[in-house]
């Protein structure tokens, strides 16, 4: 197998426009193809999979990446919680994301 082009990515798992993205410490958000990641919206998680082009079909949103996509094999869940934005808050915070 090529076990060489599997890539590990961190970040959180965000729904955008129904679909599903992971959201980096970098402010990324990366599109997620392959394995269904509804379960894990709101998780902090490490994807293991490849990088692949964008689904065929899907529009391009501003502000999503140049249509790569991530095609996800396998799911580590890190934390039940994002806490990647530096704040530890505490519950489910509804109000804006701060930029």
């Amino acid at each position: 197998g090529a076990k060489n082009s599997e890539k590990k990515i961190k970040g959180c798992v965000a729904q955008e426009n129904g679909q599903y993205v992971l959201q980096t410490k970098h402010g990324k958000s990366i599109p997620l193809s392959g394995q269904d990641v509804s379960a894990h919206v709101g998780h902090t998680v490490a994807l293991h999979g490849a990088w692949g082009a964008a689904a065929a079909g899907s529009q391009t949103s501003t502000g999503m990446s140049a249509g790569k996509s991530f095609e996800v094999s396998k799911v580590d869940m890190i934390s039940d919680s994002c806490t990647n934005k530096g704040n530890m808050s505490t519950g489910s915070n509804t109000g804006t994301p701060q930029q």
